[in-house]
């Protein structure tokens, strides 16, 4: 008898569709490190060398970054065209510019206007990918920090030293390596509840309503911490270059004590 489709005493015989029973995925993981794999823009100027390695950081832990059309990292530059000046460190470790030429001290590099992406949640090394046969560092897949509650050294006018204006404040805190928040002005002082941008060099200041977009916002300020030193650990004894808060660093958290900060902003960040 041959096999017939139809109905039950009870319930009807679904036919089969005879089509795809899966569809591929299109999550890929949750929005605090976002599962991309990015690396630096092989024109950014070096930060520091890591001695021990031998090795160029060219963005610095804590550091705001963005993508640029290429799909690479660069530093965040809150929506402003940034022009930087190439220094002999930069002519020693081999920086490539984007014309594909060896930068030379003295040579500038500018960056368009950008949108943030995220928080170097690392030292970035730079790429020397096809630079050496037998070595080069992990710069092709980096990760960034996108929701997180973070801690960097915070400085007002007055721990800057410097006159109320936007280019003096600047320039004070592009010295200090990684990330770090301060008052770019008075009328633009940090409090706590205001919500952040990126300056020029990818560190934070006050987004301000009606003036910035809010595009350029990358996180609130949760707390501005002052109340340093903590728990007495000015008298725990800690060993030279330990950088953990001790009689090294006067009791300080170390990344407040490499520079020179004596508060803190607690950031959630917001992307």
């Amino acid at each position: 008898m041959a096999e017939q489709i139809g109905t039950s005493s009870t319930f009807p015989v679904r036919q089969w569709p005879f089509v795809q029973r899966t569809r591929p995925q299109f999550e890929i993981s949750d929005s605090s490190r976002p599962a991309l794999a990015y690396k630096p823009d092989k024109s950014l100027p070096v930060v520091f060398m890591d001695l021990e390695l031998r090795d160029w950081v060219v963005v610095a832990k804590g550091t705001i970054v963005a993508v640029n059309s290429n799909g690479d990292l660069v530093i965040a530059n809150g929506n402003a065209s940034a022009t930087y000046t190439y220094t002999i460190n930069d002519q020693n470790a081999g920086v490539i510019k984007a014309d594909g030429t060896l930068a030379s001290a003295g040579d500038t590099v500018t960056y368009a206007a950008n949108t943030p992406v995220g928080v170097a949640p690392t030292d970035y090394f730079q790429d020397i990918s096809n630079r050496y046969a037998n070595y080069k560092m992990n710069t092709v897949a980096l990760g960034i920090l996108c929701e997180r509650v973070v801690e960097v050294p915070y400085f007002t006018l007055a721990d800057l030293g410097t006159a109320d204006s936007a280019a003096a404040t600047l320039a004070a805190t592009q010295v200090k390596i990684g990330g770090c928040a301060y008052d770019s002005t008075s009328a633009t002082a940090l409090t706590n509840g205001c919500f952040l941008r990126s300056d020029l060099n990818g560190k934070f200041i006050k987004w301000v309503s009606g003036t910035d977009t809010v595009d350029q916002i990358v996180g609130q300020v949760l707390l501005l911490d002052s109340a340093f030193p903590k728990d007495l650990l000015q008298f725990v004894q800690t060993y030279p270059f330990s950088e953990m808060a001790g009689s090294e660093t006067g009791g300080f958290p170390g990344h407040l004590a490499a520079v020179g900060a004596i508060r803190a902003a607690r950031i959630r960040l917001k992307f």
